[in-house]
């Protein structure tokens, strides 16, 4: 993952990518996917086409001849190497069908022409390879999402699947039949944001930060800033969360115990000396950084129980 990291991270135009597979979405919901090839390049197919490919300094557009209509003859032509030559915009330098360092304007006076022949493939019975659906990297999506704060879509069968898995759980057995489309996806998008969440965070701690517990069936991803109080991006946020233990995720969840700035543990007052003698957490301290401690503000503020105010009857 750490090469398709730097790529998204480089990537010359988040906007040209978004719109691009936005207008694919609108085109054929399951007919799409994105993939990484060897020059560090995203790569956008539509049905069994590659139809864009974008990378920290350029574009190139898929431009097919048979796909072509008399409405384009005035853009492009065909040069000796069978390569896309953009006779319309002298000024946008292409080389072998690159556009370099392109701009936005430049991709604005292009896209119809590509939008067109997006269209012209949705016409046809192509579909996407059967391959490129089995192994398109689900979590790509969100990991898009979190770098370029912008939500990006998600294709129809990544979604279909991973609802697919919900509805045999038994979390799915209690709730209504009545569920829309929309509310399919919304459940489908959780579900897959909070698994990459819970990869992040294995891949960044690897056990639990306070009792160095490392079985993965015993772990558990704990939001710092609660998900009903976090930004889309901050719910993606890997700074956003820590690794614990079942027992050590219901002391920080519960608001028993938090940190401090320089990563001190702050204890509760409710918890009493013979709990203490068992958990042995006292004098604990754990490494924050700045992006961390933003989070955590928000829990001493929001969930820290410094002392339980008692019920007034």
């Amino acid at each position: 993952m750490n090469k398709e990291l730097r790529v998204i991270q480089n990537i010359l135009s988040s906007e040209i990518l978004l719109e691009e597979l936005k207008y694919l979405n609108s085109r054929g919901l399951d007919k799409w996917a994105i993939t990484f090839d060897k020059k560090d390049s995203i790569r956008v197919h539509f049905a069994k086409i590659v139809v864009l490919t974008i990378s920290h300094n350029q574009i190139w557009m898929s431009v097919n001849p048979d796909l072509i209509n008399e409405n384009h003859q005035d853009i492009w032509k065909w040069d000796l190497e069978a390569y896309p030559v953009y006779t319309k915009y002298k000024k946008i330098k292409i080389h072998n069908g690159y556009i370099i360092n392109p701009t936005l304007k430049n991709w604005n006076e292009l896209k119809k022409c590509h939008f067109d022949i997006i269209n012209q493939i949705a016409k046809t019975k192509y579909v996407l390879d059967i391959r490129t659906i089995r192994n398109q990297n689900k979590y790509i999506f969100h990991e898009l999402s979190r770098v370029h704060k912008i939500e990006y879509p998600i294709p129809s069968y990544v979604l279909q699947k991973e609802f697919d898995s919900f509805e045999s759980s038994e979390v799915r057995k209690i709730i209504s039949e009545n569920i829309t489309q929309t509310e399919k996806e919304q459940i489908a998008k959780i579900r897959i944001g909070q698994k990459y969440f819970r990869q992040q965070l294995l891949d960044k701690y690897g056990k639990c930060i306070i009792c160095g517990l490392q079985n993965k069936k015993l772990l558990r991803a704990s939001h710092i800033k609660k998900w009903s109080e976090s930004k889309n991006d901050e719910r993606l946020d890997v700074n956003n969360g820590f690794l614990f233990c079942a027992l050590h995720d219901s002391l920080f969840d519960s608001g028993l115990i938090t940190f401090s700035s320089d990563g001190q543990i702050m204890i509760s007052e409710d918890l009493g000396t013979e709990d203490l003698k068992i958990l042995k957490i006292e004098n604990l301290k754990i490494e924050t950084n700045q992006d961390i401690n933003k989070y955590l503000n928000w829990h001493r503020k929001n969930e820290f129980k410094e002392k339980s105010v008692p019920n007034q009857t």
